[in-house]
Parts: structure tokens; sequence; C-alpha cells
């Protein structure tokens, strides 16, 4: 009993010196995890902007490059703190959103375009934010100052054809567009027109272009930007055939407009977004109201390998000479390569009803092949992506009847004989959306809507820290 009474009081003493101890360890604990709490959210948003801002930099490179990717970034920005938001929109967030291609075999300074065309087939798209000086509640009671938190996210995108389609449309010799406005003496320049033009040309576009036009001479040669100047009497541009054949066109700017700007005119004289286009494209920027062609270097041949190496392969042509295909799911029976033998005299595809899925059918016309001509029509939504590549030099057309419906993919026909009909493709008030590329492009038959989506990228987010220091240092992100 004596020696009981004589610990009385040590409890009370060891918890006098327990005390501080306890609450640093509480403090650490909740300021932890009140920290890796912020840093996941962080990175949650991080991962769901870097996936949204590539996949929109991968489908509109024609108005994203290496220094100004803004329209990526407005996505991007969606899933921090705007429409798509992970994070609360009035919480202060530093945001950062850089590009970079992967370098290794680029030298020296090249412009974007250039430097993707050179680059090994990807592009590093990255997200970086930071909550300032996140509150420490209990540590900062021992002098620790509140920290920041960050977190970054990088995408890549990758492309199977090593960036090749990365525009709208791809032609070597003409390019004809038919209509592309209403009413077009409001371009007239008489001094009533002239007015009307500046200040009353309300609904005249009637087609949409959505994407980079690009003329080459597919050989993969560096081409000059007077390119196209300097080869009239090979190239032949025509940006609407109807406005062409005016005796006084001294108004028509030679554009394609976009759908943003199809709307605008609803409101708005025709006379006020032409000038936005003329300012923007003065300065070198692409606008967001239309667009011209531009000279680009291509190579031909490289489609065409990527077909041949890494899509058809071993893939056995059809048994005979089939001269119609009937696309519906149940007809394709999953099969997603169709090569056609050589023998083959024509081919006509015809979709019937919508195909589910969204991994491309591909459909290959051989170099050797003796397709004279081959017919798209359309009687659905094509749903998952077409590929068709006609590499034979005796084909002599490819007509896409688009008949009101949407036509989802890639037509690949540049040796196609440019004398003749080309690629011609009838809209009827139907949409394209994808890459069309010919020797000779002629678009008809309005009204029709052209939008530019790289159907064989493939975006996905990776771990820098798992990258060879050699590789990452070769990334200087802009």
């Amino acid at each position: 009993m004596k020696r009981w009474f004589g610990q009385r009081g040590s409890v009370l003493a060891l918890t006098a010196v327990l005390i501080p101890f306890i609450i640093a360890c509480t403090g650490i604990v909740v300021d932890c995890g009140n920290y890796f709490l912020q840093k996941s959210r962080l990175q949650n948003a991080a991962d769901a902007a870097v996936l949204a801002g590539a996949s929109r930099y991968a489908e509109h490179m024609e108005l994203n490059s290496l220094t100004d990717h803004k329209d990526a970034d407005a996505v991007a920005k969606k899933y921090v703190t705007g429409e798509y938001h992970n994070l609360n929109a009035k919480e202060d967030i530093g945001q950062d959103y850089e590009a970079r291609p992967d370098g290794e075999e680029v030298e020296g300074a090249f412009d974007a375009a250039q430097e993707v065309q050179t680059g090994r087939g990807k592009l590093y798209y990255r997200v970086r934010l930071t909550k300032p000086k996140v509150q420490l509640y209990f540590l900062g009671f021992f002098g620790i100052s509140p920290r920041d938190v960050s977190a970054e996210s990088v995408a890549v995108i990758h492309h199977a054809d090593d960036f090749f389609l990365n525009k709208m449309f791809i032609f070597s010799d003409v390019f004809t567009a038919t209509n592309s406005l209403a009413n077009p003496d409001n371009l007239s320049a008489g001094k009533e027109h002239e007015d009307h033009y500046k200040n009353d040309a309300w609904n005249m576009i009637t087609n949409t272009f959505d994407g980079g036009v690009a003329c080459t001479d597919g050989s993969g040669r560096t081409l000059s930007k007077d390119y196209i100047e300097k080869n009239k009497d090979k190239v032949q541009i025509t940006y609407s055939t109807q406005i062409d054949a005016l005796a006084d066109k001294k108004n028509w700017k030679n554009v394609l407009y976009t759908e943003k700007a199809q709307e605008r005119n609803k409101t708005e004289s025709l006379g006020s977004i032409d000038a936005d286009i003329e300012a923007a494209l003065a300065k070198g920027e692409q606008s967001p109201y239309g667009t011209r062609a531009e000279a680009m270097t291509y190579d031909f041949t490289k489609f065409l390998s990527f077909m041949k190496n890494e899509i058809v392969g071993g893939t056995k042509p059809l048994a005979k000479d089939v001269q119609e295909l009937s696309l519906t799911d149940e007809a394709l029976g999953g099969q997603n390569i169709f090569a056609l033998p050589a023998s083959t005299p024509n081919l006509t595809l015809t979709v019937k009803s919508r195909l589910s899925g969204d991994v491309p059918l591909y459909v290959y016309v051989p170099e050797d092949s003796a397709v004279g001509n081959v017919n798209i029509n359309l009687q659905a939504d094509t749903g998952r992506p077409i590929v068709v590549c006609v590499a034979s030099k005796n084909t002599k057309s490819v007509h896409l009847n688009l008949n009101g419906h949407t036509y989802s993919g890639i037509i690949y026909a540049p040796y196609v004989d440019p004398k003749g009909d080309g690629l011609q493709v009838n809209a009827s008030g139907g949409s394209f959306v994808g890459t069309l590329v010919g020797s000779k492009l002629d678009l008809r038959n309005d009204p029709g809507h052209y939008s530019y989506k790289d159907w064989l990228k493939d975006v996905y987010r990776v771990d820098l820290s798992t990258m060879p220091k050699e590789e990452r240092d070769r990334l200087d992100w802009q």
C-alpha cells in the first residue's frame, strides 16, 4: 500500500510530458492528411485536364501549335475550374499548359508544322497545377509556414501515321468548292453593293470548313511558303465556283468559312467577318472564322507504307472480285480490314445502317489494282470511322455521296487522275469529319459541312518519372 501511494501523480506527470507530442502527432496527421488531400484533388484535375487538352490538340492541330495552344488549353481548363471542374472555381489555382514534341530527330529551330512533321510522331502536352500556401492548422503554431501544393500530368499524342494526316484537306493539283456563299452579288464593287457587303450581307455562308487545307507535291521535299504562287500553272484553287465566275468580285476574299463564321453571319455582315479573318492571316495567325490553302511538305508514300505494313499486313485479299460491299454490322461480321484483289474492275461501298463501335474500318485498294472507279454511298451515318485507301494509279475517280448523312474517317486517293473527276464529294446537306487526300478535291452540292478529326491518333497519359533521363532532357517545354 505504501508503494502504491508513493507512485501517485506519476500518470499526471507522464501525461504532461506526452501532451506536446500528442498535439504534434495530431497536427502532423491532420496537416499531412490535408496536404495529401489537396495533392490528390489537384492530381485528379490535372489528369482529367491533360487528357482533354491533348485530345483537343490532336483533333484540331490546325488551331494549335507548340508555341500557341490556347485552343487546347481552353478545353483543359474546363476540367480544372471550368464547366467540368474538378476543383472549386473560386479556388486560387495556378495553371500552366505546355506542349513539346519528342525532339530526338529534331535539330535547330523549326516552325510548328515542320517540327511536328520531322519529329518521331509524338507530341507531349503537360498540365501543371499549383495551389499556393495550403494552410497548416496545427503545425503553424510551431512556426512552419503554409506550403504550396502542386501536381503535374503529361499526355502523349501518338500518331500511327507519324503526323501525316494533320489537315482536313490535302491536295496536289486541284481544289474546288462549289457555291460556298449564297447571293454572291453582295460581293460586287458597286456603291450600293459595297454598303450592303459591309452592313447587311447576312446569312450568306452555306458551306462550312473547320480544318486546315494543305497543298503539296507529295514528294516529301521541303516546299517554300510561296509554292502555290510559283506553281499557278499546275495548282488550281477555287474557293467558290459560283463567285469565281462573277465578272466583278472585288470583295471576294478567297477563304473557306468556319461554322463559327456561319453562326456569326446570322447577325453580322460578311464584311466585318472578312475583316477579322484578314487581320489574323496578315499576322500569320489562324482565324477562328476562315482559312486558306497553304503549302506544306508531305510524302504520299508515307501513309501507303503505314497501310500496307501496319494495317493490311498479312490480310488476305477478298477471295473474289467483289464489286459492291454493303456495310452493316451484320454484313461485316466483326471484320475490320478489307483488301481488294487486284483484278476488281470497280468498287461500290454502301453504308446501309450506322456502324457500331469506334475502331476504324479499313478498305484497301492495292497499287496494282485495276479498279477504275470507286463509289461510296451513304444511306446512313457511318458511325465508326471508315478509312478508304486507294493506292492504285489506274483509278480514274472516287465519288463520295453523303446524301445528307455524316461520313467519319479518311479517304486517301492521291494518285487518282486530276484531269478527271478526282476525289469528288457530293454533300447534299451532309457532313464529312476527317481527312480527304487527293490530287484533285472537288466539293459539290451545297450545303455541306466539313471538319477535321484525326481518327488514327492515340492519346494517353505518361509518367515522366519512368522515362529515361536522356528522353526527358530532350523535352524543352514551351
